[in-house]
């Protein structure tokens, strides 16, 4: 079953999960308010870190003001709930690139600069940015085949079955 073109999924189970737990006990949020706000920042992420990186959060100048904006809280509550987020695992941290050192001088060992990422942000997201480019592909073709007239995605579902 193929998902909606805008879609955040969220897991059943995330009341129960430790994480979710930890961020309620960080932030002091009731659940429902924990769960509105991370959709709320998941929604936000989907448009303005689409590869998961969220760095910019933690940035002295930028942090507080893009934080809000991600969560819909004000901008202390905003930066109080993106650390508990970092602190219990929403986010974590990884290197620039992870699989190589800098400069692959032999003699250095210092790693590139960490960044902080959505954990497992492919996994979730991902389905839903390969729909995004199949409907995209679909709608350019039947634009194609219809010589410049309307043309509608369900269009190409019918011509499927």
């Amino acid at each position: 079953m193929a998902l909606p073109r805008n879609f955040v999924q969220v897991d059943p189970n995330l009341k129960h999960n430790p994480k979710f737990i930890g961020l309620i006990e960080e932030t002091g949020m009731d659940s429902n308010r924990a769960l509105g706000t991370l959709v709320h920042f998941w929604s936000w992420a989907f448009y303005n870190a689409q590869n998961g990186d969220v760095s910019k959060m933690f940035d002295d100048q930028l942090g507080t003001r893009l934080s809000a904006e991600a969560t819909g809280l004000r901008r202390d509550n905003a930066q109080k709930f993106v650390r508990a987020m970092l602190k219990v695992g929403f986010l974590e941290e990884v290197d620039e690139d992870s699989s190589e050192e800098i400069g692959k001088d032999p003699n250095r060992t210092e790693k590139k600069p960490k960044r902080i990422k959505i954990h497992n942000w492919g996994k979730w997201s991902g389905q839903l940015f390969q729909q995004r480019e199949v409907s995209r592909e679909s709608s350019a073709k039947c634009r194609q085949n219809k010589e410049g007239g309307d043309c509608h995605v369900t269009d190409q579902i019918k011509k499927k079955r």
